[in-house]
């Protein structure tokens, strides 16, 4: 790897990187350093909607990575049902769309009367976190332990933040090792990294 060393701070030249250093630099040196030092410090300090927040972005941002393409809808879902076992058991499983023709979610989104798990997280929590700082319709990040989505009447969609997160660290380490063992992964990840990273 090529290191500039300039006021002691280290710059790298991603042009010049292999796939593996690259592969190395996002998982050894960015994620942990940039990311999950302070979702663990959130997770500490008990703020479940800091460790929610930041594992919509920590989800959003490695679908893209998993797809080869910026993050959407479809990458964050299928990563979900790709990674989570929660979310890949019950990838089938629907429930009402709290929003059905209320006018709030985008397109045909709005007229859909029930949504997948999957969609309900990134629909309601995902995007109401990025579009509005709220989870839609007063959800929240809960501590119950007992269900992991659930809807309440008058509370709206609740995720069970511990394992939300337990799920979201096995995630992390399952895709970077796909990442290291699976061709296709692998290809999409480098693919998404130099549109990321690359500055030729």
């Amino acid at each position: 790897m090529v290191v500039r060393v300039t006021s002691s701070k280290t710059s790298y030249d991603f042009d010049l990187m292999t796939d593996r250093q690259k592969i190395d630099f996002f998982f050894r040196n960015r994620m942990p350093r940039w990311f999950m030092t302070s979702l663990h410090d959130a997770m500490k300090r008990e703020e479940p909607m800091l460790v929610g927040s930041l594992i919509m972005i920590g989800i959003d941002m490695l679908s893209g990575y998993f797809k080869g393409h910026p993050p959407d809808k479809g990458t964050f879902t299928r990563f979900l049902e790709e990674y989570f076992d929660y979310f890949k058991r019950h990838k089938g499983t629907k429930k009402k769309n709290p929003h059905y023709r209320k006018n709030l979610l985008r397109g045909k989104l709005n007229s859909q009367e029930y949504l997948t798990l999957p969609e309900i997280v990134y629909l309601i929590f995902r995007c109401g976190l990025d579009h509005s700082f709220m989870v839609y319709r007063g959800g929240s990040f809960s501590t119950s332990h007992r269900y992991y989505v659930r809807g309440c009447k008058h509370r709206g969609y609740q995720l069970d933040v511990d394992r939300l997160y337990g799920d979201f660290l096995k995630a992390c380490r399952k895709f970077e090792l796909d990442v290291r063992m699976r061709n296709t992964i692998r290809k999409n990840f480098l693919r998404r990294f130099d549109q990321l990273w690359k500055r030729g």
